[in-house]
């Protein structure tokens, strides 16, 4: 074997390492074998730029042995690739930490389909503590994704356009969220002051008065499966100048098919319902056919109050109880609506007929003082009083009280259609006192006066009673009639004396011869008709006939029945005639 040339002998293609191989120990200077596994076995470490095992034309490339358990992998002098003795591989570091550790100024892996059209290239990349995904970074493909499966299943998904979908392969916002469960998202801050904070920003280069700064958007499917937006809220900028900046919140509702704002809360806190403006805290603009607030208490078992008005002090204002009872300036309403003040109480009512001034309108109040109920019309209109849907009384700009009436005809008191009765106290009489303000002696002071057709009150009245004042406390009644046209005409008196006289308005004082005066005077004036005349008449079928009675007692009070003594004179109707200035005695008819 010796004489046969290496190259003449037989390759060997397929080595076993215990294969031997020729070699000459050159110390004993002999030809030996050594097999393949102690042949590499026995090689040296190496090191980055002289590797153990490297090739003949290119010796700063290969594999070296940097430590115990360690393998190297070098190319130009400098180690590209290490192992360490837990199986971590580091690509640009000797000290891997991590199973693949790539280290480098620009770290990048680059994934290329090497048959997909363009061959579109996508890498991970590094730099500066960011990491970069990048998927077909030259653009060779349209429509490129970057996908995150999770068990065989898309997770997440980044189109073309920056869109993310969760659970959504075409995803129609910049986040699309979508589950089978009613849990989607949830946001949790372990903080231990404020919780999370979800940020809106709209930084457009030209903001206006107006723009929605922010939308949240609430879409539902129809039964048609269409998804269709239900209702959204927006907040609106309505001024953006710099230092008076102003924004609003916007509700927005579908309604019958038809979307609208429905309520709006201004940059002054101010809420309005169907009303983009609202003038106060809460204004309500109710749609045509659609009820206005409805405060409900929660029921008839609910004791609280249904409706609430406090004050800047959290005084109460307005309260409406459960029971329907409303109060103002009262905590305690007993009564459907309930007005209290700590001085005077006054209910004020105006129209646009009245003015709002304080002398317009009318008031109802208590006074402050006193408690006395004080109803005022301010203006010179009256009060009707109606019952029965129909006017029952009224009181005029005069003060003048008509009853049964729409008019006073300028009376006083007018009583029209029905009686009057006046019922005293128990033990007490029934009074009803007509009382004038003339104090000059004779002059008339009161009058009561007797109309028998309303008609007939512009030609006067048909009968008068008449009180006058006759002075030093002496007071009498002047009964007159309306005989036909013309004024009434005076029919008898009862003056201060208590005298009654009839066909006359003075008492005589010359009865026999100027000593007497009468109680009962009656006086004519020529003949016929006009005679002065007394009748009696009995009217019966009896065998009764009219009397006129002349009665004497003894006794000295009126209703007394005294014993009369022999001799009294029991009466007498006597005969007289005028002298000229008194009557003298001319007969008589005595009864003793």
């Amino acid at each position: 074997m010796a004489n046969v040339k290496i190259t003449e002998l037989t390759a060997l293609t397929d080595p076993a390492s215990s294969d031997v191989l020729p070699i000459v120990d050159v110390g004993e200077d002999a030809t030996k074998k050594v097999t393949i596994a102690d042949l590499l076995e026995n090689a040296g470490d190496g090191a980055a730029a002289t590797p153990a095992f490297s090739f003949d034309n290119d010796k700063s490339v290969g594999m070296w042995r940097p430590g115990s358990e360690q393998l190297a992998f070098s190319t130009s002098g400098t180690t590209r690739l290490f192992i360490d003795s837990s199986g971590r591989c580091g690509i640009g570091t000797s000290s891997p930490t991590v199973l693949l550790d790539l280290e480098s100024t620009s770290p990048i892996i680059r994934l290329t389909d090497s048959d997909a059209t363009g061959t579109p290239e996508c890498q991970i990349s590094g730099a500066g503590g960011d990491l970069i995904l990048e998927a077909d970074r030259d653009n060779e493909k349209s429509d490129s994704l970057i996908r995150f499966l999770v068990d065989g299943s898309d997770a997440m998904q980044i189109n073309s356009s920056g869109r993310v979908g969760v659970g959504e392969s075409n995803p129609d916002q910049r986040l699309h969220v979508k589950t089978s469960s009613d849990d989607v998202i949830k946001l949790e801050s372990t903080s231990g002051g404020n919780g999370p904070n979800l940020t809106f920003a709209h930084t457009g280069a030209s903001p206006a008065d107006n723009d929605v700064t922010a939308k949240l958007t609430f879409n539902a499917t129809n039964d048609a499966s269409q998804e269709t937006t239900f209702a959204d809220i927006k907040v609106i900028t309505t001024d953006v100048s710099d230092g008076s900046e102003d924004a609003a919140f916007a509700f927005s509702t579908r309604n019958n098919g038809t979307f609208a704002e429905r309520v709006r809360i201004t940059s002054a806190g101010l809420v309005g319902i169907n009303e983009t403006s609202p003038a106060g805290s809460l204004h309500v603009d109710a749609d045509s056919g659609v009820d206005g607030p409805v405060f409900d208490s929660g029921g008839s078992g609910n004791t609280n109050h249904a409706l609430l008005v406090r004050d800047s002090a959290n005084s109460q204002l307005l309260r409406v109880n459960n029971n329907g009872n409303t109060g103002i300036g009262t905590t305690s309403p007993r009564g459907n609506l309930h007005l209290h003040s700590t001085s005077a109480t006054r209910f004020d009512i105006t129209n646009t007929a009245t003015g709002t001034a304080s002398t317009d309108g009318s008031t109802i109040s208590i006074d402050g003082s006193t408690g006395a109920l004080n109803i005022i019309q301010r203006e010179a209109q009256p009060i009707n009083f109606s019952t029965s849907n129909a006017q029952k009384a009224i009181i005029d700009s005069s003060g003048n009280v008509g009853i049964g009436a729409t008019d006073t005809l300028g009376n006083k008191l007018f009583i029209d259609g029905g009686d009057v009765r006046i019922d005293g106290a128990a033990s007490t009489n029934a009074t009803l006192q007509i009382r004038g303000d003339n104090s000059t002696g004779s002059a008339t002071d009161a009058v009561l006066s007797f109309v028998s057709y309303l008609s007939d009150i512009s030609a006067g009245s048909n009968a008068d009673i008449t009180v006058t004042n006759q002075g030093s406390g002496y007071g009498q009644m002047v009964f007159s009639t309306r005989r036909g046209s013309g004024a009434n005409t005076e029919a008898l008196r009862i003056d201060g004396s208590g005298r009654l006289l009839v066909g006359t308005s003075s008492a005589r004082t010359n009865f026999f011869n100027g000593t007497y005066t009468s109680l009962f005077q009656v006086e004519g004036t020529a003949g016929g008709t006009n005679r002065a005349t007394m009748s009696l008449t009995n009217n019966s079928s009896a065998n009764d006939g009219a009397w006129f009675t002349l009665n004497k007692s003894n006794g000295t009070a009126d209703g007394s029945n005294t014993l009369v003594s022999d001799g009294n004179t029991l009466g007498s109707i006597g005969f007289q005639g005028s002298d000229g200035s008194e009557f003298v005695f001319g007969a008589s008819i005595t009864a003793r």
